[in-house]
């Protein structure tokens, strides 16, 4: 009787917690569906495993659904991560390099595709649990050095953070600041390679 009951309780959980993940999945979705381009500011920490602070920047991003976005870093260096829908283009002016990849294979094992693409097939790869406006996603494939992500949504479908824990326990923390709704120009995520710079094509 006793093996009966257990039984019966291991299946009540087994799909609780499987009504509980689509049910996570499904308002996030609706939630990151709200706004379909923006702009912010942001802060990225890299903290290591120790919970020691390994660097911090200071960036802008610009962000158009689906696959466009315009990722700046300015301090303490200068860098660009531009995304033209196609192509990857990653611009470090201090040595003068542009390298170029595929979209599609550069970001495939990356949750971020989840916030700049709505595909049902990309949703479908993660188990995703809700905390009110927390949301935890991890692959269930466990492919790559990606640990877990979380993101930080308000129900309008502001983002206020996102983390990436990696497998080893570094973690890189963004924070979101001057958050703007807006239409974005499809100007702002082409790139044109500099003159002066050499081109790494790895597509």
């Amino acid at each position: 009787m006793k093996k009966i009951i257990i039984l019966i309780l291991l299946i009540i959980s087994f799909f609780t917690t499987q009504v509980s993940a689509l049910t996570a999945s499904v308002e996030l979705q609706k939630r990151l569906n709200k706004i379909n381009s923006f702009y912010a500011t942001f802060i990225q920490k890299v903290i290591s495993i120790d919970g020691d602070l390994i660097n911090q920047s200071k960036g802008h991003l610009w962000l158009k659904r689906p696959n466009l976005f315009n990722w700046h870093i300015f301090s303490p260096d200068k860098y660009w991560l531009i995304s033209d829908g196609t192509n990857l283009w990653f611009y470090n002016p201090s040595i003068k390099q542009v390298t170029v990849t595929c979209l599609s294979s550069a970001i495939t094992n990356t949750p971020f595709i989840l916030i700049i693409r709505n595909n049902k097939e990309d949703w479908k790869r993660y188990q995703i649990s809700q905390n009110g406006d927390n949301f935890l996603l991890i692959d269930k494939e466990n492919k790559g050095n990606l640990k877990d992500f979380s993101i930080t949504i308000e129900p309008n479908g502001t983002i206020q953070k996102f983390i990436m824990t990696e497998q080893y326990g570094q973690i890189n923390f963004f924070q979101l600041k001057t958050h703007l709704s807006s239409y974005i120009n499809d100007n702002k995520f082409k790139f044109i390679p500099p003159n002066n710079v050499s081109i790494d094509n790895q597509k």
